[in-house]
């Protein structure tokens, strides 16, 4: 099986647009994209990438959580909080060149391919299609009705709406996928995938209190689960961003603490967290 996206490719398409070789696990022949001077890697790029396969069969868990989290710390992203989202700080401003952002846009398209087929396998999994997932939720909402206390009526609901609002998500539709999952958890409280994508989605909108308050509760369900502590880390360093940028720098410094709470590791949160106690310092001298 062809291996798509390495470690080093990934890194060098967010540097900027090369080409991306396919490298045969079986062979030393390569497949290569040909320059790109227009830009981004286009949805016919990406096809001829997987060749036929599907996203699952040629990127790893790891590669495409990578993708994740470089487009969320860099506001790529279609929603319009994301598009609105400005630097914090020009001195702390790397900046993204247009074929960077290009790059990481193309991501997200991978990204939301395999959201897509995430969606379609769970559809399968139970028996139903994709494209039937509306007429499945409107019987089973009904038969609801008629059985409100049927558990399994309740459970199949967690599911297919679940289903859907993962649809939703590849579409880059955050709001109706947020009140999908939103249905889901209704129906299952303790359903964690739903509450980790609808953390993800309110992250993607911009509503950063709704998603910290999602992955701190599967936090207190999993309390190991390495992944959400890495969303959070995420959702309190663009919650960090903006109270610095309203200039709120007591809550600034109390989320980039929980930045490094959850990840120790984050040097640029710990740089962060030292500017804005200095700028606090100056503000309250004034």
């Amino acid at each position: 099986m062809p291996e798509v996206l390495t470690q080093d490719q990934m890194d060098q398409l967010l540097k900027d647009i090369q080409p991306l070789n396919a490298t045969n696990n079986a062979g030393d022949s390569e497949s290569t994209i040909e320059n790109k001077t227009d830009g981004a890697l286009n949805e016919e790029d990406i096809m001829e990438l997987l060749d036929g396969q599907t996203i699952n069969d040629v990127l790893t868990k790891e590669e495409i959580d990578l993708m994740r989290k470089a487009m969320r710390e860099n506001n790529i992203d279609d929603s319009p909080a994301a598009q609105s989202t400005t630097s914090m700080d020009s001195n702390n401003d790397v900046g993204l060149t247009t074929n960077e952002k290009e790059a990481l846009k193309c991501l997200q398209s991978l990204v939301n391919l395999t959201v897509e087929v995430e969606a379609r396998q769970s559809a399968e999994a139970i028996g139903i299609k994709l494209e039937d997932i509306d007429k499945i939720i409107a019987e089973y909402t009904e038969a609801l009705k008629h059985s409100p206390d049927d558990d399994s009526v309740r459970d199949t609901l967690a599911v297919v709406y679940y289903i859907r609002g993962l649809d939703f998500t590849s579409k880059n539709d955050h709001d109706r996928a947020i009140a999908d999952y939103s249905e889901a958890i209704k129906f299952e409280s303790e359903n964690i995938l739903a509450l980790q994508s609808r953390g993800e989605a309110y992250l993607a909108s911009g509503d950063f209190d709704k998603a910290i308050a999602d992955f701190e509760e599967i936090i207190q369900i999993m309390p190991n689960d390495n992944e959400v502590k890495n969303w959070l880390a995420i959702a309190y360093m663009k919650r960090g961003d903006a109270h610095y940028e309203r200039k709120d720098y007591v809550r600034a410094i109390s989320d980039y603490e929980k930045v490094l709470e959850f990840n120790p590791d984050d040097d640029n949160a710990r740089e962060l967290l030292v500017m804005t106690r200095k700028r606090l310092a100056d503000k309250s001298k004034k």
